[in-house]
């Protein structure tokens, strides 16, 4: 059996999300499970938008969590993803997930190089 407290950090860090996005228009419901908490961003239809609400998200988050997000890159299947990555004290992992083609710009010459060694 778990100890009494065993995942109270856990409970606090998800609370905390909760209340967060409660009283934060346009942060989407993440998704929990018992490593992260996620949040899609996929859905936007242009761009420009997603690039907003990711970095939105990441300003409200990481001010309001008080942690720092880190970026890196997913693959699955055929669509890449832009994926910003907090740690929070119970371990609990919190991730911004954009497609990687919204975030990089193909009208830029770094999105274009970008999609070309892809």
């Amino acid at each position: 059996m778990n100890a009494p407290n065993a995942h109270a950090g856990w409970f606090r860090d998800v609370r905390r999300i909760l209340d967060i996005i409660e009283v934060t228009p346009g942060l989407p419901l993440p998704s929990i499970c018992k490593d992260r908490a996620v949040f899609f961003f996929v859905g936007a239809a242009h761009a420009e938008d997603a690039r907003e609400a990711i970095r939105l998200a990441e300003i409200i988050l990481q001010g309001a969590l008080l942690t720092v997000f880190y970026p890196r890159r997913t693959q699955a299947g055929s669509t890449r993803h832009y994926i910003l990555t907090a740690v929070l004290p119970s371990g609990l992992m919190v991730d911004l997930v954009a497609l990687a083609e919204h975030i990089d710009g193909q009208d830029t010459p770094a999105g274009r190089e970008l999609a070309r060694a892809a």
